[in-house]
Parts: structure tokens; sequence; C-alpha cells
């Protein structure tokens, strides 16, 4: 490990945030706009996003998971109903996300609650799968102790002889309908730009936060 634990959190791919100094009225655009910019950019796993749940009780955990869909009206991704995160989103709507882009000196911050969708959008997106997700989706039971790895993968590989697939029914698909989005941007002279939306009512207050 390099004994220098400094870290700037900032890349080498240079971007224009104009929008700091004239922000639009809603996010969504923005975010839509920086997405497919990290896209076009190659950064490492774009939609990769950090999701922070807790419990009723306060234990938060966290964990990383792949934007599917991002709408008007909040971000999209799957998960097991059954999981930690789902039981978690359920007993707990209140969640946090996070998405970091080192390459181009990025962050998104998102606050906000969560619901699980329509058991149509959930058939939508395993159909979206690869085909090679769907034996293993189907035959683990997501986070729960495992103690024979050779018959689960040996589960999963009868499973594919058959796919593709029908949809477990614990397979949902879950939105994040944010009150706060913070985007975050490096700064010359550490003058970070940061520019948060929060949600007022049907609209959006926007404001800049000191670095």
């Amino acid at each position: 490990m390099n004994d220098n634990l400094s870290e700037t959190l900032t890349g080498h791919i240079e971007v224009d945030f104009p929008e700091y100094l004239d922000p639009p009225g809603e996010p969504f655009e923005l975010l839509t706009s920086w997405l497919k910019r990290a896209v076009r950019l190659g950064v490492r796993k774009p939609l990769a996003m950090a999701l922070a749940t807790s419990t009723n009780a306060g234990q938060p955990s966290i964990r990383t998971v792949a934007l599917a869909e991002l709408t008007t009206a909040g971000l999209i991704f799957t998960s097991h109903s059954n999981s930690p995160k789902g039981q978690e989103a359920l007993a707990n709507p209140k969640v946090a996300a996070l998405f970091y882009w080192r390459e181009t000196s990025e962050q998104v911050c998102i606050r906000g609650s969560i619901q699980c969708l329509d058991e149509t959008v959930a058939d939508r997106m395993w159909q979206r799968r690869p085909l090679g997700t769907h034996a293993m989706s189907v035959a683990s039971c997501q986070s729960r102790p495992l103690g024979d790895v050779e018959g689960l993968r040996q589960t999963a590989v009868q499973l594919a002889e058959d796919a593709p697939l029908p949809r477990p029914v614990t397979y949902r698909a879950f939105e994040i309908q944010p009150s706060d989005i913070e985007f975050w941007a490096n700064g010359r002279d550490r003058l970070h730009e940061r520019l948060l939306f929060s949600r007022r009512g049907s609209g959006w207050a926007v404001s800049r936060l000191q670095p």
C-alpha cells in the first residue's frame, strides 16, 4: 500500500460544468447529460451506484448496484425483495445513493425514498437481462449462508438448460425518488463546484454549496 494516503478524488479528464453558474430548473436532464458523458468518455462502470439503506433500528448498510433506468420520477434498479437491501428498503424507505466517476472528477449524491414498482416493470427488466444471468438469479437465495458451493453451481447449470427462465417472484424493480440531488465537480484551488437540487412540492429549489 502506498504510504501516502492523501486522495484528491480527482481524475485526468477535464469536463465543463456551465450549469454550476447557470443552473436548470430541475436535475434529471442534467443527470442524464452527466451519465451520457461518462459513458462517452470511457468512465469505468458509469452506471455503478452505491446504495445505502438502513434497518428500522438505524443500522446502515451499503453496496453497489447497477442503475437500470433513469426517468423523470427517479432512478430504477433491480434486486430480490428478500435480500437484505430489499428487506431494508421495504421496512425503511429512506435511502441514499452515490455515483462517483474518478476519471472526470465528478460525483452525484442522492437522498430520497424508495418504492417497489409494479411487477410489470420487473418483468420488463428481467427480459432485458442477459440470459446468462437468469440461472444463478433463480437458483440463489441472495445473501443467505452458502454451505454447498458446487451444489449451487450445478443447480444453476441445470436451470440454464431451460433458458430463458421465468422471472422469480422475488426479483423486483425498485425506484429511488429523490428529495435531494447534489452534483459535485472538482474546482480550481479546491473551490469544488457543488450544485444542490432540493424537492419543494412539485418543483425544485436550487442552491450552490461551499466546498
